[in-house]
């Protein structure tokens, strides 16, 4: 059992306290030893907190800070079969960004990446907390609508984006226009896992 006890010097301390059985002559006693842990629990701690910044770093895009494709890999299953079990249904939203190439190629690239990070914000800023918008290198995102009733409310999240993103964008003082194309899958019409859905709202994307 772990404690906090304040030690001689005022200092707080994180106690660690065990006990076991002894036996003394006729009698059976309980022994208690304790242990200071206090740096012990502070390296723990440190530990811990490497190991998720570690995390966040693998699982999210350095440049935008949204999460990525190993997140995505690790998150849409559980979002699946978390859908099945609820009886709704969950949306995949391809986007691709058009002449990006030609703005990155033209402008620089450091215009291209202050250009996806205003993107990536817009796109968040259309849908709910509980949807995930994930950057899926270079100038294609998905976003993954949670808790979806109907048809509309996926063309509804959509319209949105696409209003956002046709918005121009400044930077460095020059105006910057750009569109998006989107491929929509929805499950469960039109897969039952990760790959069935993200294919074909991959084949949607470049269809429109």
């Amino acid at each position: 059992m772990r404690t906090r006890r304040r030690g001689s010097n005022g200092q707080m301390l994180n106690i660690e306290i065990s006990g076991y059985p002894i036996e003394l002559g006729q009698r059976r006693v309980l022994a208690y030893t304790t242990h200071d842990v206090t740096v012990r629990s502070s390296f723990e701690a440190q530990l811990l907190e490497n190991q998720q910044r570690l995390d966040h770093l693998a699982h999210h895009d350095q440049l935008t800070a949204l999460p990525n494709r190993l997140f995505l890999a690790a998150h849409l299953p559980g979002a699946i079969e978390q859908t099945r079990r609820s009886g709704q249904m969950l949306a995949i939203l391809f986007l691709d960004l058009d002449r990006f190439k030609h703005i990155n190629d033209s402008r620089g690239h450091e215009t291209g990446d202050e250009l996806l990070k205003t993107v990536a914000q817009r796109i968040r800023s259309t849908v709910r907390s509980v949807d995930v918008v994930v950057r899926m290198g270079g100038d294609e995102f998905i976003v993954i609508l949670k808790e979806v009733t109907n048809i509309t409310q996926v063309n509804e999240a959509a319209e949105r984006i696409i209003e956002a993103l046709s918005r121009p964008v400044v930077i460095n003082g020059r105006s910057l226009v750009t569109t998006v194309s989107i491929g929509v899958s929805l499950y469960p019409r039109d897969g039952a896992d990760m790959e069935e859905l993200l294919r074909h709202s991959d084949s949607a994307m470049y269809q429109a």
